[in-house]
């Protein structure tokens, strides 16, 4: 569903600007903040804000107060329910199969530690990763 509001998106930029370029440009920058990267929330929180405008003019267009605000309301709720995958990422232990078993590499203790690369490899088999971010320091 969030693929086709990405479509429509991209197919109102690509009729505004009279471009293949404005299209797809905008189809696959909204794709990829939605899908790869942690501005997800944001720009889930933005459509859906949008969304809101939306029943609130449509509403308004009745001239009654109270219709817009309930078209406000209920465009926003469903916009968060649509858009919660945004919100919402699943940590990469329920992504992964449940009889797969994470794989340790050999040697993984950080310098310093005490207990050694055994000792280090011991501790995390019995424990979960929950985020993991790799970063590259040079000397």
């Amino acid at each position: 569903m969030v693929v086709a509001e990405f479509l429509f998106t991209a197919f109102v930029v690509g009729m505004v600007t009279e471009a293949w370029l404005g299209f797809f440009g905008t189809f696959i920058v909204l794709y990829a903040l939605f899908r790869f990267t942690r501005l997800s929330a944001v720009l889930a929180l933005a459509l859906s804000l949008y969304w809101g405008f939306i029943g609130y003019h449509l509403g308004a267009v009745t001239g009654e107060f109270g219709v817009a605000s309930l078209l406000a309301v209920v465009g926003f709720f469903v916009a968060i329910w649509v858009h919660i995958e945004g919100f919402y990422r699943p940590s990469a232990r329920a992504q992964r199969a449940p009889d797969s078993q994470p794989v340790e590499p050999p040697g993984c203790a950080q310098p310093g530690d005490p207990r050694g690369a055994a000792g280090a490899a011991s501790m995390s088999a019995s424990s979960d990763v929950i985020d993991v971010e790799y970063r590259v320091v040079s000397p």
